[in-house]
């Protein structure tokens, strides 16, 4: 087990040893990465959110930066590239995860009557686009017409609204 005086001391040889080299002036290191980060929760704010209000995804993508701001100080450090596209993968994966339940939420926030004539309406252009019998031989089309038709409805089901033949 590592005691605190050892982690100091860990840390103090990696702080002033390799990586000094591989990142540069530790002041100009961190002023690029005050900048690039001041210019995303900047642009996060002027886009309608709060730059207070940090999310999983905002830490993802200025851990990117983070990366991009090492780029430009120091010797080339190739793990620099190879951690940025691995944040920028994370952070991908979470604004997908964020969208799905973004989507979920405006769904649900839709009443029950709303989501119906959605449907409805979605139903009837797909109806009008598949035509009974239309590109088939008439013979064909005439039974197609005649067939009878069941009508999907909503339903509410558990709470949920949910869509069935009748």
């Amino acid at each position: 087990m590592l005691r605190a005086h050892e982690i100091a001391a860990k840390a103090a040889e990696l702080v002033g040893g390799d990586r000094a080299k591989t990142h540069g002036s530790k002041l100009e290191n961190h002023e690029n990465i005050a900048a690039l980060w001041r210019g995303y929760l900047r642009n996060k704010a002027r886009a309608g959110g709060s730059a207070a209000d940090v999310t999983a995804l905002d830490v993802a993508n200025l851990m990117e930066l983070l990366k991009v701001a090492r780029r430009q100080a120091g010797a080339h450090n190739p793990d620099d590239y190879i951690d940025g596209a691995g944040y920028a993968s994370v952070a991908g994966e979470i604004a997908d995860h964020c969208a799905l339940a973004e989507a979920a939420a405006a769904a649900s926030r839709k009443s029950f009557s709303e989501i119906a004539r959605d449907f409805a309406a979605d139903l009837q252009q797909a109806r009008a686009a598949d035509a009974p019998g239309e590109g088939l031989a008439p013979d064909r089309a005439a039974a197609t017409s005649r067939s009878p038709r069941r009508r999907f409805a909503p339903r509410r089901l558990d709470g949920r609204a949910v869509f069935c033949y009748e």
